[in-house]
């Protein structure tokens, strides 16, 4: 007897145990599963809406958990069930055309697709039917009798005109007070037969409170607008069919309207790459579970920012709180102060090494070279450094243009410091664009941009100097034509000019003469000033003066006259640079419109503007852009260009 009962509890232990098994292991899969769709990213921070099965049993206050999995990484989300509102069943009116336009093959669809509505709704839910050809009437009133339902839509026959806007007063009338319900309205949008119009049934919709959603099959565009007007006004939803096929499609999303759904937002950690990844929705809804899957959006916020190890809460291996690397912005601050050192390394030696050039370009003699010997000795290892890049440059073809150039933007710097100030450049441009736009196209970007800026710079500034010379020029002919009236000859009268004179003209002929003082011919010398600043009126002025020197003259007389035209020119360039001005103002504007906007998407909405060089199409885009760019600008320059 007692060895009975021993044996029967064993049993009952051993039937119980998988089931209290069971029960512990955690929620039960549901059913069906849902539909995931991301609704918004802020940072790292996702919003997504499960929608569940229509069919599945959820009820209102629930308790709910969920968490996303991406990359292998599941990270907690905040959970907000959303059940369809109030405390007695939903209503769905199903509003039907069945007029002569819906003979054939639309009304056996729209028979299929019905159906198939009407069994994807919730159990809960009663359904109603609306037929309406020449006039609008109730078949079935909203019952949770489906086969009633179903049995009416295949019963129903095509025939007569359409009384679309008389059917949607008479199925608002045929709903339960006090009842949450929407209307779903199958029609082309065509009316022939309505007492009422668009304007009076859209009133009535909103007075009414309740949601149309219109699936609108094949309609032309006047007819779209009027059911998107209808739709809109009373908070529903336009679906749209182009054929008969896609009537059940149309139907099975708009029975996600009684659906229930759940909003989860969670924050994913710096070191998970989520961007364009798969994400897995898990939420638990009192003892069930669902999971679905979609694709977060390719935005830059959502890259991983820390390579190193975090859970989902971001904390790191060793337990402390993860944070970004912040080893670029050291590498940026580090590489820009040795930069600056090495600038003003630079900038400090260069009356040491002008001096040097000028010492071997103007002394033969002895003692000059000794000193020059006990300057290179006395140089810095920096120094040496840039005498050798200059010896090595010196073999090209490009470094006497550029000493040329040196020479006319007053730059006291030698071809070898030149190059090493641009690199420099360059290199800090390269750094910070490389960090502002966190990609390779930046640091190219950065790079080139550093040595066309550098370049521009020192254009611009040999251009100034160029103006400058120019404006000095008529005042030094006349001084010159002064000197020679009261008696001296034309050298003494240049040296006494130069020596006087404080801007770029004196300046210029002061090396002129340095020239010929080793031995180059004058007018060589003057000819050569003229070509290094550019300068057509020095060029008619000193040929003027070889003419004087074969056939004989007034000197003076030639001056006055030379420095009385180039006034006069100077004059005239003024006037037409003054009347240019609002077209190269314009230039300008369009020009540089397009940068500043590029430059501050690029920094403040980097997500926004990221395609262009994320993207294949985009780098093809943007290339395309610079090209059409650089020929406006072209083509709005030599609009602007007037030569005097």
């Amino acid at each position: 007897m007692m060895a009975g009962r021993v044996l029967a509890g064993a049993l009952t232990v051993g039937l119980s145990l998988p089931v209290l098994i069971a029960g512990a292991s955690g929620p039960a899969a549901a059913e069906g599963d849902p539909t995931v769709e991301v609704v918004g990213v802020d940072g790292r921070t996702v919003d997504l809406v499960v929608t569940f099965d229509s069919r599945s049993a959820i009820a209102p206050g629930a308790p709910t958990t969920a968490s996303i999995e991406v990359g292998g990484v599941v990270v907690p989300a905040k959970s907000r069930l959303v059940v369809a509102e109030g405390d007695g069943p939903a209503t769905a009116m199903l509003v039907l055309d069945t007029s002569g336009s819906m003979k054939g093959d639309r009304i056996a669809a729209a028979r299929r697709a019905a159906g198939s509505f009407v069994d994807a709704l919730p159990e809960g839910v009663s359904v109603g039917l609306v037929a309406f050809s020449d006039r609008a009437r109730v078949v079935v009133a909203p019952t949770t009798d489906r086969a009633a339902v179903i049995g009416a839509l295949e019963s129903a026959s095509p025939d007569g005109a359409t009384a679309l806007f008389d059917a949607i007063p008479t199925a608002l009338r045929a709903l339960p007070t006090q009842s949450r319900a929407r209307l779903i309205v199958l029609s082309d949008g065509e009316d022939t037969a309505s007492s009422s119009d668009l304007a009076a049934v859209t009133r009535e919709a909103k007075r009414a409170g309740v949601p149309i959603d219109v699936v609108a099959l094949a309609p032309t565009a006047e007819q779209l607008e009027a059911l998107t007007t209808l739709s809109d006004a009373s908070g529903g939803t336009l679906r749209t069919a182009s054929e008969s096929d896609d009537l059940l499609a149309a139907f099975l999303e708009a029975s996600k309207s009684f659906s229930a759904r759940a909003a989860i937002t969670a924050t994913l950690p710096d070191n998970v790459e989520a961007r364009g990844k798969p994400v897995v929705a898990t939420v638990d809804v009192g003892s069930l579970e669902f999971a679905g899957e979609t694709a977060l959006p390719d935005t830059a916020s959502l890259a991983a920012v820390d390579s190193s190890p975090a859970g989902p809460t971001g904390i790191t291996a060793a337990g402390s709180e993860a944070s970004p690397s912040r080893t670029p912005a050291l590498l940026a601050l580090l590489v820009f102060a040795c930069v600056l050192a090495f600038g003003w390394v630079v900038l400090n030696s260069r009356k040491t090494v002008a001096s040097d050039r000028r010492l071997d370009q103007v002394l033969n003699y002895r003692a000059s070279a000794v000193s020059t010997a006990d300057a290179r000795r006395a140089e810095t290892p920096l120094h040496s450094r840039v005498r050798t890049i200059d010896d090595f440059l010196a073999r090209s073809k490009g470094y006497r243009r550029t000493e040329e150039l040196l020479a006319a933007a007053a730059m006291n710097l030698t071809p070898g410091g030149w190059l090493v100030v641009r690199v420099a450049v360059s290199l800090v441009l390269m750094v910070l664009a490389g960090l502002l736009l966190g990609s390779l196209l930046g640091v190219v970007l950065g790079g080139l941009g550093g040595w066309l800026a550098t370049l521009a710079w020192i254009n611009s500034r040999r251009a100034a100097r160029r103006r400058m010379f120019s404006d000095d020029l008529p005042d030094f002919l006349m001084l010159l034509a002064s000197g020679l009236r009261a008696g001296l000859s034309f050298n003494n009268a240049l040296e006494s000019s130069a020596s006087e004179g404080k801007g770029e003209v004196g300046r210029q002929m002061r090396r002129a003469l340095r020239a010929v003082q080793v031995g180059v011919p004058l007018d060589t010398a003057l000819m050569a000033c003229a070509d290094r600043m550019d300068n057509e009126d020095l060029r008619w002025t000193v040929t003027a003066l070889s003419i004087q020197q074969e056939v004989g003259g007034n000197l003076s007389t030639i001056l006055d006259a030379a420095a009385r035209t180039i006034r006069a020119r100077q004059e005239l360039r003024r006037e037409v640079r003054t009347l240019s001005a609002e077209g190269r103002l314009s230039a300008y504007i369009l020009v540089g419109l397009p940068v500043l906007v590029f430059c501050f998407l690029a920094i403040f909405r980097n997500d926004y503007i990221s395609k262009l060089w994320m993207d294949p199409l985009g780098a093809v885009m943007l290339g395309g852009l610079l090209l059409l760019m650089l020929a406006g600008w072209l083509w709005m320059k030599s609009v602007v260009r007037i030569e005097v």
